[in-house]
């Protein structure tokens, strides 16, 4: 009996044994995982500090346009799988008998932390202005699409909404190579229309430009080399502006970035710069009416068809 309980006396008053590396090999991993985790945790300090700016805010603009509340909750969970891991690769450390490089593992969990935290918070200042436009997008009347699959055309009716350029490439991948697409729109968004002007030059497709265009629709008019416009169309110009009546630095700075896409892609197309500064000028509810003729005339647009009955 006696014997006994020295031996369970012994057992537990024995400290644990530090788990020993194999080899270089393993000390050479764990050092270059270890690099990798800080340099992790720097950059993303880094960049979650300069989120605080308008440049970074404004990089998370698109995301937190897809789903704010997502968006958010990606980050939060972003954050519980990089503080679990680098916990886990501490305690490693400590196990093997180097309480330094555990240490500093547990410094990167609380940068990690505190950069995760910063970033969050702008992400959270900018949850309901992204509700507000998100609530703004819903609200404007769906595009409808038709293809004539006998002619490969696919017309387009109604905002240049988010969406739009899946069902484009939807109906291409269920119908085959489109061959042009007809327009009729009052606008929409800026980005979703350059987003379908890529895929109208990289297919080489016809415009046909009907019944309407303004706006955002002007970069589909102009997007390709054989852009045709109804006889007697205008083209609708006017300035840039932002979904919603917020006046913070952030939406301020996305509608100017906006603006500029939209006069780079139109310049770039032989618009006048002269032409864009008039319709700067021109609000939300004006428009700067441009004959499609003129247009043709100076070689922007291929020429013109007839209306249909």
């Amino acid at each position: 009996m006696i014997e006994e309980h020295a031996d369970h006396r012994t057992s537990a008053e024995a400290p644990e044994t530090p788990i020993r590396p194999t080899g270089v090999r393993s000390t050479i991993a764990m050092l270059a995982l270890f690099v990798v985790v800080v340099i992790t945790a720097l950059a993303d300090l880094s960049l979650n500090f300069l989120s605080l700016s308008l440049d970074a805010i404004y990089v998370e603009y698109d995301a937190a346009h897809a789903g704010p509340i997502a968006f958010v909750a990606g980050r939060a969970l972003l954050l519980a799988v990089a503080i679990f891991a680098t916990l886990t690769i501490a305690r490693l450390f400590r196990r093997m008998g180097r309480p330094a490089g555990a240490g500093a593992l547990l410094a990167v969990a609380v940068l990690l932390l505190i950069s995760e935290g910063i970033g969050a918070g702008a992400s959270v200042r900018r949850l309901p202005l992204a509700l507000d436009e998100a609530s703004a997008i819903a609200a404007m009347d769906p595009f409808e699409l038709r293809y004539e699959a006998a002619t490969g055309v696919l017309a387009i009716r109604g905002n240049i909404t988010p969406g739009l350029t899946d069902a484009i490439l939807e109906v291409e991948k269920a119908s085959g190579p489109l061959r042009a697409i007809e327009i009729t729109s009052d606008g929409g968004l800026v980005d979703e229309a350059l987003a379908v002007a890529d895929i109208i030059r990289q297919r080489g497709l016809t415009v046909i430009v009907r019944e309407t265009c303004a706006s955002a629709c002007i970069i589909l008019a102009v997007a390709s080399p054989e852009a045709y416009a109804e006889e007697g169309l205008n083209l609708g110009l006017h300035a840039i502006y932002a979904l919603t009546d917020d006046q913070s630095e952030t939406s301020i700075y996305a509608a100017e970035q906006a603006r500029l896409r939209y006069r780079d892609f139109l310049l770039a197309k032989g618009l006048s710069e002269e032409l864009l500064e008039e319709a700067d000028e021109y609000g939300p509810d004006e428009l700067l009416l441009v004959p499609a003729e003129d247009l043709v005339h100076v070689g922007i647009m291929k020429g013109l068809v007839a209306r249909r009955s």
